[in-house]
């Protein structure tokens, strides 16, 4: 039994025939409903017969698939029966944003349950999440909230584990760039910190302000939180946009436990300096709606005076915009049709991706036909292929090249861990790897391609997996692809060797697909790399790791 707020009793049915014998004895149910289907009779959907103030159990509600049944005017629950006291009880378990009207099942507000610490609210995700689509997990607020920010924030351990369970994201990020271990961090929430450090939480990413989850550890002076996010691999270094770092927001004991902590781990104490991605005023969130508006850039702004590359996809300009050294890249484009520039307009903002350090965002667009363009940040230093095969006099030894690699791999777990529809076409190569003034290595997102440039061309095969080679791009893995593309990134900074350079890029592809042409790992390389190499190239897509496993690893091996 359960005692309802406002003192009605809800009672618990194993089996769910006991529920009509209890109605059949309610005087106050008419005998027309008894024993037939409720959601036939009058029109009405199954919460009609709650009118007359019968509270039944919510796990026969939820076991019937009665939750979030609409009646003829389209209302929900809420909506139709606002006055009756079953509302009460489920909406201490949805919390304050049970809507009252659902659009479709797709926005049915599964997210507020985390509201409650009534465990019937376990029970209404776990209902919820195996019937819907898999990304259910990551429904968001206006917030920009998952189920699982708000669990991390208000301490919900059981909750937080189960959304987790069901394939919720853990770097998933709300509109201030918080991700989940954030919010546990800030709120002193330890279980939840290490759940998601378990679950390969990305320990060092930035939200808008330029802070780690290690700042606010440090900020509200957890030490215990703090222990486990620098045991994780959190950086005391980095600074927020303020020039703080964590070190700067701890205090006393906890600022040297957190200084001899990263000395035993191997930490260069060195201040990281932020890198302000917002200086050209610009909305940094690609994940808001909102860009989809945004207007772009005239062609007129800007000030093109060096011609870089011509490439099939297009000619890359060094130029000046709003006084800022950028790189235009002018799209090859055979037709700008008004489809062709709609499209443009419609993917261009999933590049704009600011929110983490080894990102390299497109800036803004020129979406004027026939000419369309990128705007992306100067990078003096060029692309990694550049710095590894092009005489520029940098030594790239064994830790920086673990160093790049990991640079390389959170950005790309990061990429994986985004929405699918907010994903973009991306060939993983070290031509579309930036370096950045201090050697840091940066995921090109000018190099991503759009739906409407050269779907089935290939002109840089060495990298690319087999199946990638020889499938159609709805038939393979892409992370497992990205994969192997990684492999061979791994290889080259390994050998500083262009792979298969004395092939044109037709053979290259023709003997990587079809006569199992491979790199070949030399003697002298780190046996530990050797075999991190070996297990990101398994000729089964299925049996490679993905990147948010081999970020520890290579954070490892790089200590």
């Amino acid at each position: 039994m359960f005692q309802g707020v406002s003192g009605e009793v809800l009672i618990f049915f194993e089996d769910p025939s006991q529920l009509w014998k209890t109605l059949s004895n309610e005087n106050c149910i008419e005998s027309a409903f008894v024993g037939a289907p409720l959601s036939l009779t009058r029109g009405m959907k199954p919460f009609g017969i709650l009118t007359c103030g019968l509270l039944i159990d919510v796990w026969i509600l939820i076991s019937t698939g009665l939750i979030g049944c609409k009646d003829l005017d389209e209302c929900t629950l809420v909506g139709a029966h606002a006055g009756n006291s079953i509302v009460q009880f489920l909406s201490v378990i949805f919390g304050k944003r049970l809507a009252v009207r659902c659009r479709d099942e797709t926005r049915r507000p599964i997210w507020p349950a985390h509201q409650s610490r009534n465990p019937s609210s376990q029970i209404v995700i776990d209902w919820h999440l195996p019937r819907h689509r898999k990304d259910q997990p990551d429904t968001r607020d206006d917030h920009g909230f998952s189920p699982l920010h708000w669990c991390a924030k208000e301490g919900h351990i059981k909750l937080a584990e189960l959304l987790v369970t069901r394939g919720a994201r853990i770097n998933a990020t709300n509109r201030g760039d918080d991700t989940p271990l954030h919010l546990s961090s800030a709120h002193g929430h330890k279980e939840i910190v290490q759940l998601l450090l378990r679950n390969r939480a990305d320990v060092n990413v930035t939200n808008e302000h330029g802070n780690t989850a290690l700042h606010y550890a440090c900020f509200w002076g957890d030490q215990a939180v703090a222990e486990e996010l620098v045991a994780a691999g959190a950086l005391v270094s980095i600074a927020n946009k303020d020039g703080d770092t964590p070190l700067d927001k701890a205090r006393g004991v906890v600022a040297k436990r957190l200084h001899d902590l990263a000395v035993e781990y191997g930490q260069d104490l060195k201040k990281i300096q932020f890198k302000d991605q917002s200086w050209l005023g610009l909305k940094t969130r690609s994940r808001d709606a909102t860009l989809s508006r945004y207007k772009g850039i005239s062609m007129a702004d800007l000030s093109l005076h060096m011609h870089l590359a011509s490439t099939p996809s297009g000619e890359t300009w060094r130029g000046r915009w709003q006084n800022n050294d950028i790189v235009a890249k002018i799209l090859n484009i055979r037709e700008c049709t008004t489809r062709v520039s709609r499209d443009f307009n419609e993917e261009f903002p999933k590049l704009r991706i600011f929110s983490h350090p080894n990102v390299l965002p497109v800036l803004g667009c020129v979406n004027q036909p026939p000419q369309l363009a990128t705007v992306s940040q100067y990078m003096a230093r060029g692309s990694l292929h550049r710095l590894l095969h092009g005489g520029t006099g940098v030594v790239v030894d064994t830790a920086r090249a673990l160093r790049l690699a990991l640079d390389v791999a959170r950005a790309m777990a990061f990429l994986h861990g985004l929405d699918r529809q907010n994903r973009c076409r991306f060939h993983l190569n070290s031509k579309h790897i930036m370096i950045d003034e201090d050697l840091t290595a940066r995921v090109n997102m000018a190099d991503a391609k759009f739906s409407f440039q050269e779907v089935g061309r290939i002109y840089e095969p060495a990298w690319m997996s087999p199946e990638a080679l020889s499938k159609r791009p709805t038939e393979i893995n892409h992370e497992a692809s990205d994969m192997w593309s990684f492999a061979v990134l791994l290889w080259e900074l390994a050998t500083r060797e262009v792979p298969f350079a004395d092939l044109s890029p037709m053979e290259c592809g023709m003997k990587i697909a079809l006569e199992d042409l491979r790199v070949s790992i030399p003697p002298g390389i780190s046996p530990h790399l050797a075999k991190l190499i070996r297990i990101c190239m398994n000729e089964d897509p299925g049996k490679r790791p993905s990147f948010d496993m081999v970020v520890p690893i290579l954070d490892k091996m790089k200590r």
